[in-house]
């Protein structure tokens, strides 16, 4: 009996220490570290196995140019805009988008139009989509011109951005990161629609640097406090079990 109260106390002793370790473990400073983004969006967490899935940088092709081992593929189609090419605006190559027609001038009629391009990511097995970063500017003075985003995890019935850009002539692309939500986790495909408007389809939206970051989403980590707890039980079961045997022979 003695032995099997041992057992008992260390299972319950090495379960109500698995917090305070595992939090002493995961951060020494005790200081809570996190990543901002630029457009002020819910901050990142700070993850040393965030990867860059894919990378489109549009400086000289519509290929990218770089694609995760996370990722069996990943693609763009532009056939919804009126026409599209890379070019240089002024402030370095950029891919310049036209919206879907003349009618397609503000947010509405953007979606009424299906005037975006996409980009698919198809993931080797599942992934959890972290963040969706690029550069975005007018392709000129004419106003407005805007974009907003949505993705295929909802059927594309919610924006992650929306903007309309600053009025006046163009700038150089600025830059924005979207940290994205746990509905981006353990996806095995997901699809992003880029949806422009401007005054006409003369007019551009233009980007570059497109990249998304994320990590494998099958991973599940298991703490060594867990296996102990674990090692723990099983014995206290077994010397129950001769405990239990030990008391049926000398009742014998």
């Amino acid at each position: 009996m003695k032995n099997l109260f041992l057992l008992v106390t260390l299972v319950f002793g090495a379960f109500y220490m698995v917090p305070s370790i595992a939090y002493a473990d995961s951060n020494p400073s005790g200081t809570h570290v996190n990543h901002t983004n630029t457009n002020g969006s819910t901050p990142l967490s700070a993850s040393s196995s965030s990867d860059t899935l894919v990378y489109y940088t549009f400086s000289s092709n519509f290929n990218y140019t770089s694609l995760s081992a996370l990722l069996s593929s990943a693609t763009t189609d532009f056939s919804h805009l009126d026409h599209y090419y890379i070019g240089n605006d002024g402030f370095g190559d950029v891919l310049e988008s036209y919206p879907a027609n003349d009618a397609t001038t503000n947010y509405a009629t953007a979606v009424s139009n299906n005037s975006y391009f996409t980009l698919t990511l198809n993931a080797a097995d599942v992934v959890n989509v972290d963040s969706l970063v690029f550069e975005v500017a007018k392709g000129g003075f004419a106003d407005p011109r805007g974009y907003f985003i949505r993705s295929s995890v909802d059927g594309f019935t919610s924006d992650l951005i929306s903007e309309t850009l600053p009025a006046g002539f163009n700038a150089a692309p600025v830059r924005k990161s979207i940290a994205l939500g746990s509905q981006f986790d353990g996806v095995s495909s997901v699809t992003f629609r880029f949806y422009v408007y401007t005054p006409g389809t003369g007019y551009s939206v233009d980007w570059r640097n497109i990249y998304l970051k994320g990590s494998i989403g099958n991973a599940v980590p298991v703490s060594p406090w867990s296996i102990i707890a674990s090692i723990l039980l099983i014995g206290m079961v077994a010397v129950y079990r001769v405990h239990k045997k030990r008391n049926k022979v000398l009742s014998v």
